[in-house]
């Protein structure tokens, strides 16, 4: 994280959770929304077998400490989807936030993961979230 002094740019802080794996391309895709990140990891996976599913991560400004950018949350589309997983859908691939709300994009997530073989994409998806639905971590 950086912020504007003056006339140039300081980091202030890098944000790289403990509970990455190598692969997992953290941080290709990021976006902020005032005082809170969200950081795609489209190569995350929680099989063996390796079937790059993707994640989301958030953290939020002042969260810990002054000026401290702060781990909330993770989430990927495993049980939203018709299969209970989303096998090889990049989900996190492309984010944006809009006042409350965050889209996260996964490009190959099938229109219906039920009848998708392995190895072959999809017409891809786009998940919308809504900012503390649930509480403050959510």
């Amino acid at each position: 994280m950086f912020y504007r002094t003056g006339g140039g740019w300081k980091l202030t802080e890098t944000l790289a959770p403990n509970m990455l794996k190598s692969g997992d391309v953290f941080g290709q895709f990021v976006d902020i929304d005032g005082s809170t990140v969200a950081v795609g990891a489209r190569e995350w996976s929680s099989d063996p077998d390796h079937n790059h599913t993707g994640q989301v991560y958030i953290f939020r400004r002042n969260k810990g400490g002054a000026d401290n950018w702060g781990f909330v949350t993770r989430f990927n589309a495993k049980g939203m989807t018709a299969s209970g997983h989303a096998t090889a859908d990049p989900f996190g691939y492309s984010l944006d936030f809009e006042g409350n709300r965050l889209a996260v994009g996964a490009y190959m997530a099938p229109k219906n993961p039920q009848i998708r073989p392995p190895g072959q994409g999809g017409s891809g998806r786009a998940y919308i979230f809504e900012r503390n639905q649930g509480g403050d971590s959510n």
